[in-house]
């Protein structure tokens, strides 16, 4: 069975449509204060849902990809729950954000960018970073509703018809 070609400007448009209103609400701020993972993971699965390929980069200047991600799969596959502050450093990125595959549009929530990434997660990964990890505690987890309604109502307002996901209702 064929996948649906989504059209790449009705992507771009949704994408707008979600970064507009973040800025004008305001969550942009917040999200960039520790929400960035969060975010990232609601966009992916947004994406995906609508048939449009995305990977979940991650910026880090401070530890080398390499030694992030292998820390990150040797705690997941020992089933380690418990960290020291500076293994929960280790999970945890500067910054996450998602790129749009074919395209070298990366979005986080408060722009679009095409620097290069230093890794990327899976959605498994990425959810073991965001309960293990250590992030910025000022980043208001109850905008979580909220930041997907707005990730919601962009892709319905770029035409995408059918396709809600049921996130944080």
């Amino acid at each position: 069975m064929r996948k649906n070609k989504v059209d790449k400007r009705q992507v771009e448009t949704a994408i707008d449509e979600i970064l507009c209103e973040l800025r004008a609400t305001g969550i942009a701020s917040n999200i960039n204060c520790g929400g960035c993972g969060v975010f990232a993971k609601l966009l992916a699965l947004k994406l995906s849902s609508v048939g449009v390929p995305c990977q979940i980069v991650f910026f880090d200047e401070e530890e080398p990809a390499e030694v992030k991600k292998e820390f990150l799969n040797n705690a997941r596959n020992s089933n380690k729950t418990k960290f020291n502050r500076r293994e929960r450093l280790i999970l945890t990125p500067e910054h996450v954000a998602v790129r749009i595959k074919g395209t070298k549009l990366i979005v986080d929530g408060a722009r679009t960018s095409n620097k290069n990434p230093d890794g990327h997660y899976s959605m498994d990964e990425l959810e073991f970073a965001l309960k293990y990890g250590t992030w910025n505690p000022a980043y208001d987890k109850r905008q979580n509703p909220k930041v997907a309604r707005v990730i919601e109502s962009g892709f319905e307002r770029a035409g995408f018809v059918n396709c809600q996901l049921k996130l944080f209702r």
